[in-house]
């Protein structure tokens, strides 16, 4: 058995790049499809575990994601075409 402990407490809600740097916790986790566990992840499982790092609460499968949150602006959703950031968002 294996898990991880995130403590939460009240800070100001993440950035992107506090997001993107909790990353490094994964690092060495393998993609395992429909993953949640210290095994591996597949990509709604991790970007839900990220989020839940930072106390944020977003839906654990992909179809949900695609629904939640708010809109933004093409301007803004500009700054993620860094391939970087798709490959660890999953896209």
């Amino acid at each position: 058995m294996c898990s991880y402990i995130f403590q939460v407490v009240n800070f100001p809600l993440p950035t992107g790049d506090d997001l993107v740097n909790i990353r490094k916790l994964f690092l060495r986790l393998q993609y395992i499809w429909a993953g949640a566990s210290c095994f591996g992840f597949d990509r709604s499982s991790f970007t839900h575990k990220i989020y839940k790092s930072h106390g944020i609460t977003i839906p654990r499968d992909s179809g949900p994601q695609s629904k939640a949150g708010i809109a933004v602006e093409r301007g803004i959703s500009q700054k993620f075409q860094n391939p970087t950031i798709y490959k660890l968002a999953g896209f």
